[in-house]
């Protein structure tokens, strides 16, 4: 069993070096390095180049976006399975993809714990079991899920429909309309960062993530199943992604949020 990880980069030489040192730095020697860079001019190209001869294959050339440039790694991978382990992101300990390589079998998606660091840190164990709600109401981190290569050479992603959420929209499609299998790898594989758009709280961009997740509801499921998971009402949306959190976490959230509801509630029937 191989596993291909791959890097995608633009103009960010202190993440890059960050991430392929810690690729570089892993016990197990079956795996394959792939560099993906978007024609950076920040010496990006450069140090990859310096590195080339610890790599399966690398490229500086201008892209269409993330996923474009995520693609061609996919394109060239030869491993069994796909990391994407991005600029700035590294691999918890030299250890990983050693205890990946002895913890995975048959699944077509394995997941790690994985923690963040920066402004959003935290800490985000996978799940024992994969249940829907998890994905349509959150997220499996990409950088701690290892993906079956053939699953993603078959059905690439989407980088002109999505600009944010191709990543989402693929495990939505093979985990919960496919019914891909699913394992749990109990260990951390990834400390990510949370500096990047994907943890922005701008409106413009969680206007875009919310449109795009929308967008996959209705083109994956029928409107009646649509309505279920992307309900109207702000209340019922919140007390879905409730239900995706540990038992602790989830009764807290659940309760404030009904306590909040409660109070508009008496306060509109008063009027």
């Amino acid at each position: 069993m191989t596993i291909s990880v791959i890097t995608i980069n633009r103009n960010n030489l202190a993440g890059l070096r960050r991430t392929m040192d810690s690729v570089f730095a892993q016990s197990k020697a079956d795996f394959e390095y792939i560099v993906v860079d978007g024609a950076s001019t920040d010496g990006s190209a450069a140090h990859i180049a310096a590195h080339s001869d610890k790599l399966a294959w690398w490229v500086s050339e201008p892209d269409a976006g993330i996923y474009d440039a995520m693609n061609k790694g996919i394109a060239v991978a030869k491993g069994d399975y796909c990391l994407f382990m991005n600029s700035g992101d590294t691999l918890h300990d030299s250890q990983v993809l050693q205890r990946t390589a002895n913890a995975v079998g048959e699944c077509d998606f394995y997941v790690g714990h994985t923690i963040r660091l920066g402004k959003h840190k935290g800490f985000d164990a996978a799940p024992q079991q994969f249940k829907p709600l998890q994905l349509l109401y959150g997220a499996l981190r990409h950088q701690s899920t290892f993906i079956r290569t053939r699953l993603l050479k078959a059905r690439p992603y989407n980088n002109e429909l999505y600009k944010m959420g191709a990543d989402w929209e693929q495990m939505v499609y093979e985990l919960v309309v496919q019914n891909r299998s699913y394992g749990m790898l109990d260990f951390t594989v990834a400390n990510i960062d949370t500096e990047g758009y994907s943890y922005s709280r701008d409106p413009k961009i969680v206007q875009r993530f919310a449109s795009e997740r929308l967008a996959t509801y209705h083109a994956l499921f029928p409107q009646r199943i649509v309505e279920i998971f992307a309900p109207a009402d702000p209340f019922e949306r919140k007390i879905m992604h409730a239900l995706t959190k540990k038992p602790v976490a989830r009764d807290w959230k659940i309760v404030r949020n009904a306590v909040k509801q409660l109070v508009r509630d008496l306060f509109r029937h008063k009027s």
